[in-house]
Protein backbone atom coordinates (compact mmCIF):
# COMPACT_ATOMS: atom_id res chain seq x y z
CA UNK A 1 0.00 0.00 0.00
CA UNK A 2 1.19 3.32 -1.12
CA UNK A 3 1.86 5.25 2.44
CA UNK A 4 2.09 9.35 2.84
CA UNK A 5 3.71 10.74 5.50
CA UNK A 6 3.08 14.17 5.05
CA UNK A 7 -0.80 14.27 6.14
CA UNK A 8 -2.98 17.22 5.27
CA UNK A 9 -1.69 20.63 5.71
CA UNK A 10 -1.76 24.22 5.70
CA UNK A 11 0.00 25.15 2.66
CA UNK A 12 0.97 28.44 1.56
CA UNK A 13 0.79 30.80 -2.00
CA UNK A 14 3.14 33.04 -1.29
CA UNK A 15 3.23 35.31 -3.95
CA UNK A 16 -0.48 36.50 -3.41
CA UNK A 17 -0.24 35.64 0.59
CA UNK A 18 -2.61 32.81 0.73
CA UNK A 19 -3.00 29.83 2.84
CA UNK A 20 -4.75 26.40 2.68
CA UNK A 21 -6.55 24.29 2.84
CA UNK A 22 -9.12 27.04 0.59
CA UNK A 23 -12.88 26.23 -0.33
CA UNK A 24 -13.78 28.26 -3.39
CA UNK A 25 -17.35 28.72 -4.19
CA UNK A 26 -17.32 29.06 -8.50
CA UNK A 27 -19.16 31.18 -10.40
CA UNK A 28 -19.89 30.06 -14.48
CA UNK A 29 -22.52 31.13 -17.00
CA UNK A 30 -22.26 27.33 -18.32
CA UNK A 31 -25.76 25.96 -16.39
CA UNK A 32 -26.23 29.18 -15.07
CA UNK A 33 -26.75 31.64 -18.10
CA UNK A 34 -28.00 34.42 -14.98
CA UNK A 35 -24.62 34.48 -13.78
CA UNK A 36 -24.15 38.10 -13.75
CA UNK A 37 -27.47 38.75 -11.40
CA UNK A 38 -26.57 35.49 -9.24
CA UNK A 39 -23.34 37.02 -8.59
CA UNK A 40 -25.07 40.19 -7.65
CA UNK A 41 -27.19 38.21 -5.52
CA UNK A 42 -24.56 37.06 -3.83
CA UNK A 43 -21.29 38.84 -3.86
CA UNK A 44 -21.99 40.08 -0.40
CA UNK A 45 -22.15 36.73 1.05
CA UNK A 46 -18.79 35.67 -0.11
CA UNK A 47 -16.21 35.20 2.44
CA UNK A 48 -13.93 36.51 0.61
CA UNK A 49 -13.41 34.11 -2.05
CA UNK A 50 -14.43 32.89 -5.20
CA UNK A 51 -13.41 31.43 -8.93
CA UNK A 52 -14.63 33.09 -12.03
CA UNK A 53 -14.22 33.06 -15.79
CA UNK A 54 -12.09 35.05 -18.17
CA UNK A 55 -14.82 34.45 -20.63
CA UNK A 56 -17.65 35.76 -17.88
CA UNK A 57 -15.36 38.69 -17.22
CA UNK A 58 -14.37 39.43 -20.30
CA UNK A 59 -17.61 39.50 -22.58
CA UNK A 60 -18.88 41.07 -19.39
CA UNK A 61 -21.44 38.45 -18.42
CA UNK A 62 -20.31 39.41 -14.90
CA UNK A 63 -20.28 43.18 -14.98
CA UNK A 64 -17.42 43.99 -12.02
CA UNK A 65 -13.92 45.01 -12.61
CA UNK A 66 -11.31 42.22 -11.52
CA UNK A 67 -10.69 44.01 -8.42
CA UNK A 68 -13.85 44.48 -7.46
CA UNK A 69 -15.04 40.69 -7.60
CA UNK A 70 -13.69 39.42 -3.96
CA UNK A 71 -10.61 39.45 -1.93
CA UNK A 72 -9.14 36.49 -3.63
CA UNK A 73 -9.57 35.50 -7.47
CA UNK A 74 -9.31 32.27 -8.72
CA UNK A 75 -9.44 33.27 -12.83
CA UNK A 76 -10.69 30.13 -14.95
CA UNK A 77 -9.28 30.36 -18.65
CA UNK A 78 -12.49 30.08 -20.39
CA UNK A 79 -12.40 26.45 -21.55
CA UNK A 80 -15.29 25.00 -18.96
CA UNK A 81 -17.75 28.22 -20.85
CA UNK A 82 -17.05 27.39 -24.33
CA UNK A 83 -15.63 24.10 -25.18
CA UNK A 84 -17.88 20.75 -25.65
CA UNK A 85 -16.57 17.81 -23.03
CA UNK A 86 -15.56 14.93 -23.88
CA UNK A 87 -18.31 13.23 -21.27
CA UNK A 88 -21.99 12.30 -21.77
CA UNK A 89 -24.21 15.44 -21.76
CA UNK A 90 -26.12 15.91 -18.63
CA UNK A 91 -28.07 18.76 -16.81
CA UNK A 92 -25.01 20.35 -15.91
CA UNK A 93 -22.92 20.57 -18.68
CA UNK A 94 -25.06 22.27 -21.70
CA UNK A 95 -23.87 23.14 -24.88
CA UNK A 96 -21.16 26.26 -24.54
CA UNK A 97 -22.16 29.52 -24.00
CA UNK A 98 -21.14 31.76 -26.58
CA UNK A 99 -19.16 31.34 -29.76
CA UNK A 100 -15.55 30.78 -29.99
CA UNK A 101 -12.91 31.60 -27.32
CA UNK A 102 -9.13 30.09 -27.49
CA UNK A 103 -5.31 30.76 -25.90
CA UNK A 104 -4.93 33.78 -28.10
CA UNK A 105 -8.91 35.24 -26.46
CA UNK A 106 -7.25 34.33 -23.19
CA UNK A 107 -3.77 36.21 -23.67
CA UNK A 108 -5.46 39.18 -24.79
CA UNK A 109 -7.36 39.44 -21.84
CA UNK A 110 -4.81 38.71 -19.08
CA UNK A 111 -2.92 41.71 -19.21
CA UNK A 112 -6.37 43.10 -17.95
CA UNK A 113 -5.34 41.36 -14.28
CA UNK A 114 -4.03 44.57 -12.42
CA UNK A 115 -1.84 44.69 -9.33
CA UNK A 116 -4.37 45.86 -7.05
CA UNK A 117 -6.68 42.22 -7.63
CA UNK A 118 -5.42 39.15 -6.23
CA UNK A 119 -5.38 36.95 -8.78
CA UNK A 120 -4.66 33.09 -9.07
CA UNK A 121 -4.97 32.71 -12.67
CA UNK A 122 -5.15 28.90 -14.83
CA UNK A 123 -3.44 27.82 -17.39
CA UNK A 124 -5.85 27.44 -20.78
CA UNK A 125 -5.85 23.84 -21.34
CA UNK A 126 -3.95 22.30 -23.55
CA UNK A 127 -3.85 17.68 -24.16
CA UNK A 128 -0.07 17.35 -24.80
CA UNK A 129 2.89 16.06 -24.09
CA UNK A 130 3.98 17.20 -20.22
CA UNK A 131 7.05 19.65 -21.46
CA UNK A 132 5.07 21.10 -23.98
CA UNK A 133 2.09 21.92 -20.99
CA UNK A 134 4.68 23.54 -18.85
CA UNK A 135 6.14 25.87 -21.84
CA UNK A 136 2.59 27.04 -22.88
CA UNK A 137 1.58 27.61 -18.88
CA UNK A 138 4.47 29.39 -18.81
CA UNK A 139 3.18 31.36 -21.49
CA UNK A 140 0.08 32.15 -20.33
CA UNK A 141 1.01 33.24 -16.75
CA UNK A 142 3.52 35.58 -18.80
CA UNK A 143 0.54 37.86 -19.62
CA UNK A 144 -0.46 38.44 -16.28
CA UNK A 145 2.56 38.72 -14.17
CA UNK A 146 1.38 40.23 -10.98
CA UNK A 147 -0.99 36.81 -10.82
CA UNK A 148 -0.37 33.60 -8.74
CA UNK A 149 0.15 30.78 -11.55
CA UNK A 150 -2.27 27.10 -11.58
CA UNK A 151 -1.02 25.35 -13.79
CA UNK A 152 -3.69 22.42 -14.63
CA UNK A 153 -2.13 19.39 -16.07
CA UNK A 154 -4.02 17.40 -18.35
CA UNK A 155 -3.60 13.76 -19.35
CA UNK A 156 -2.01 13.04 -23.07
CA UNK A 157 -3.06 10.30 -23.93
CA UNK A 158 -6.37 8.05 -23.39
CA UNK A 159 -5.64 6.84 -19.63
CA UNK A 160 -6.50 8.80 -16.90
CA UNK A 161 -3.74 11.23 -15.30
CA UNK A 162 -1.37 9.89 -12.64
CA UNK A 163 -1.39 6.66 -15.31
CA UNK A 164 -0.58 8.03 -18.77
CA UNK A 165 2.10 11.33 -18.05
CA UNK A 166 4.28 9.82 -14.99
CA UNK A 167 3.55 13.21 -13.07
CA UNK A 168 6.31 11.87 -10.88
CA UNK A 169 8.92 12.68 -12.57
CA UNK A 170 7.99 16.04 -13.50
CA UNK A 171 7.70 17.06 -9.76
CA UNK A 172 10.49 19.09 -10.16
CA UNK A 173 9.86 21.12 -13.01
CA UNK A 174 6.21 21.21 -12.03
CA UNK A 175 7.42 23.26 -8.67
CA UNK A 176 7.86 26.09 -10.62
CA UNK A 177 4.28 26.81 -10.75
CA UNK A 178 2.72 27.93 -7.26
CA UNK A 179 -0.28 25.67 -7.76
CA UNK A 180 -0.72 22.35 -8.99
CA UNK A 181 -4.22 21.87 -10.70
CA UNK A 182 -6.11 18.47 -11.69
CA UNK A 183 -9.80 17.72 -12.66
CA UNK A 184 -11.67 15.46 -10.47
CA UNK A 185 -12.76 13.62 -13.32
CA UNK A 186 -9.00 13.10 -14.65
CA UNK A 187 -7.94 11.74 -11.68
CA UNK A 188 -9.58 8.61 -11.77
CA UNK A 189 -12.71 6.35 -11.93
CA UNK A 190 -13.29 5.68 -8.22
CA UNK A 191 -12.93 7.69 -5.07
CA UNK A 192 -10.38 5.17 -4.04
CA UNK A 193 -8.35 5.49 -7.16
CA UNK A 194 -8.92 9.44 -7.22
CA UNK A 195 -7.35 9.55 -3.72
CA UNK A 196 -4.52 6.99 -4.56
CA UNK A 197 -3.60 9.37 -7.76
CA UNK A 198 -3.64 12.59 -5.26
CA UNK A 199 -1.29 11.03 -2.83
CA UNK A 200 0.92 9.99 -5.53
CA UNK A 201 0.99 13.63 -6.36
CA UNK A 202 1.77 14.95 -3.19
CA UNK A 203 4.56 12.53 -2.27
CA UNK A 204 6.21 13.10 -5.91
CA UNK A 205 5.72 16.83 -4.56
CA UNK A 206 7.34 15.83 -1.07
CA UNK A 207 10.26 13.95 -2.75
CA UNK A 208 11.55 16.77 -4.96
CA UNK A 209 11.67 18.80 -1.75
CA UNK A 210 8.57 21.34 -2.75
CA UNK A 211 5.68 22.02 -1.18
CA UNK A 212 3.21 23.07 -3.98
CA UNK A 213 0.10 23.13 -2.86
CA UNK A 214 -2.90 21.01 -5.31
CA UNK A 215 -5.80 22.46 -6.79
CA UNK A 216 -8.83 19.52 -7.91
CA UNK A 217 -11.04 21.33 -9.93
CA UNK A 218 -14.51 20.53 -9.93
CA UNK A 219 -14.90 19.06 -6.00
CA UNK A 220 -17.07 21.35 -4.04
CA UNK A 221 -19.34 18.55 -1.59
CA UNK A 222 -18.13 18.00 1.85
CA UNK A 223 -17.44 14.09 1.63
CA UNK A 224 -15.66 14.62 -1.85
CA UNK A 225 -13.17 17.12 -0.74
CA UNK A 226 -12.63 15.86 2.84
CA UNK A 227 -11.36 12.56 1.18
CA UNK A 228 -9.29 14.40 -1.34
CA UNK A 229 -8.12 16.79 1.50
CA UNK A 230 -7.10 13.72 3.60
CA UNK A 231 -4.85 12.66 0.27
CA UNK A 232 -3.29 15.72 0.39
CA UNK A 233 -5.19 18.21 -1.67
CA UNK A 234 -5.18 21.91 -0.88
CA UNK A 235 -7.71 24.05 -3.15
CA UNK A 236 -11.41 22.97 -3.86
CA UNK A 237 -13.61 24.47 -6.32
CA UNK A 238 -17.34 23.88 -8.10
CA UNK A 239 -20.52 24.80 -8.44
CA UNK A 240 -21.91 22.51 -6.76
CA UNK A 241 -23.23 24.62 -3.34
CA UNK A 242 -25.64 26.10 -6.09
CA UNK A 243 -27.10 23.41 -7.07
CA UNK A 244 -27.33 20.94 -3.69
CA UNK A 245 -28.56 21.59 0.12
CA UNK A 246 -25.74 21.52 2.51
CA UNK A 247 -27.26 20.91 5.72
CA UNK A 248 -27.27 17.17 6.61
CA UNK A 249 -25.36 13.74 6.06
CA UNK A 250 -26.61 13.52 2.50
CA UNK A 251 -26.56 15.96 -0.67
CA UNK A 252 -30.12 16.98 -2.04
CA UNK A 253 -31.71 19.21 -5.15
CA UNK A 254 -31.89 22.77 -3.84
CA UNK A 255 -35.34 22.12 -5.13
CA UNK A 256 -36.14 19.78 -2.32
CA UNK A 257 -35.45 22.54 0.60
CA UNK A 258 -39.00 22.94 0.00
CA UNK A 259 -40.59 20.42 1.26
CA UNK A 260 -38.46 20.83 4.75
CA UNK A 261 -39.93 24.12 6.05
CA UNK A 262 -43.82 24.20 5.01
CA UNK A 263 -42.94 27.36 3.23
CA UNK A 264 -44.05 25.92 -0.22
CA UNK A 265 -45.24 29.12 -1.48
CA UNK A 266 -41.84 30.91 -1.57
CA UNK A 267 -40.85 31.95 -4.80
CA UNK A 268 -38.35 29.31 -5.88
CA UNK A 269 -35.99 32.42 -6.88
CA UNK A 270 -35.88 33.23 -3.37
CA UNK A 271 -35.51 29.37 -2.06
CA UNK A 272 -32.33 29.28 -4.12
CA UNK A 273 -30.99 32.45 -2.87
CA UNK A 274 -31.40 31.59 0.63
CA UNK A 275 -30.41 28.25 0.23
CA UNK A 276 -26.82 29.21 -1.94
CA UNK A 277 -26.51 31.40 1.54
CA UNK A 278 -26.29 29.01 3.87
CA UNK A 279 -23.95 26.79 1.75
CA UNK A 280 -21.82 29.74 1.56
CA UNK A 281 -21.87 29.79 5.45
CA UNK A 282 -21.32 26.05 5.56
CA UNK A 283 -18.44 26.00 3.39
CA UNK A 284 -16.88 28.60 5.26
CA UNK A 285 -17.29 26.91 8.35
CA UNK A 286 -15.99 23.99 6.89
CA UNK A 287 -12.87 25.53 5.88
CA UNK A 288 -11.76 27.04 9.09
CA UNK A 289 -12.93 23.80 11.10
CA UNK A 290 -10.05 22.24 8.55
CA UNK A 291 -7.72 24.94 8.77
CA UNK A 292 -8.07 24.01 12.93
CA UNK A 293 -7.54 20.38 11.94
CA UNK A 294 -4.59 21.43 10.13
CA UNK A 295 -2.47 22.69 12.98
CA UNK A 296 -4.13 20.66 15.78
CA UNK A 297 -4.49 17.34 14.28
CA UNK A 298 -7.25 16.68 15.93
CA UNK A 299 -9.14 14.44 13.74
CA UNK A 300 -12.37 14.23 16.38
CA UNK A 301 -12.92 17.36 16.53
CA UNK A 302 -13.05 17.53 12.77
CA UNK A 303 -15.50 14.80 12.63
CA UNK A 304 -17.72 16.50 15.60
CA UNK A 305 -18.14 19.26 13.73
CA UNK A 306 -18.56 17.28 10.38
CA UNK A 307 -19.22 14.37 10.83
CA UNK A 308 -18.89 13.09 7.27
CA UNK A 309 -15.06 13.78 7.97
CA UNK A 310 -15.14 10.31 9.13
CA UNK A 311 -16.22 8.40 6.31
CA UNK A 312 -13.92 10.70 4.24
CA UNK A 313 -10.57 9.65 6.63
CA UNK A 314 -11.73 6.12 5.54
CA UNK A 315 -11.57 7.05 2.15
CA UNK A 316 -8.13 8.03 2.39
CA UNK A 317 -7.02 5.64 5.04
CA UNK A 318 -7.67 2.98 2.16
CA UNK A 319 -6.31 4.22 -0.37
CA UNK A 320 -2.79 4.69 1.75
CA UNK A 321 -3.21 7.76 3.68
CA UNK A 322 -1.43 8.20 7.25
CA UNK A 323 -3.89 10.33 9.70
CA UNK A 324 -1.89 11.99 12.94
CA UNK A 325 -0.66 10.10 15.63
CA UNK A 326 -1.85 7.16 13.53
CA UNK A 327 -5.95 8.16 14.73
CA UNK A 328 -7.85 5.20 13.90
CA UNK A 329 -11.10 5.95 12.03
Amino acid sequence: MLTNHFNSGRRSIAKIGVETPLLVPSFSSRGFPEVASLYRELRNDLYGVCLVSAFDVSTQLIDSDLADIADLILLDSGVYETKPFAVAADGYHPSPTHGAWDRSDYRTYLPAVEPSANVLAISFDHYGPIEQQIELASEDFSYAPSAASDFLVKPFSSELLLESCAIAASAGALSRFNVLGVTERELGSSLLERCRALIALRTAFTDAGANTPIHVFGTITPGALLSYFFSGADIFDGLNWLRFVYDGPGLRPISEAALDDGEWEQADGLRFLRQSRQNLRFLRQLQDAMRLYCSSGDLGALIRAFPVAEAAARVAVAAGSRLPCGRSV
